[in-house]
């Protein structure tokens, strides 16, 4: 994943696919700037 500076990303097998795919995504942002926006689909 790439993603702009400031940012960091981790991904993990949650259990929501039965595939056991990777399924849950936490993105954070460090700073300096706090603004942000997020789109989620299914």
């Amino acid at each position: 994943m790439n993603l702009p500076n400031g940012f960091t990303a981790a991904s993990c097998a949650a259990g929501l696919k039965s595939s056991g795919a990777l399924d849950l995504t936490l993105v954070v942002n460090n700073g300096p700037n706090f603004d942000a926006a997020a789109v989620y689909t299914s």
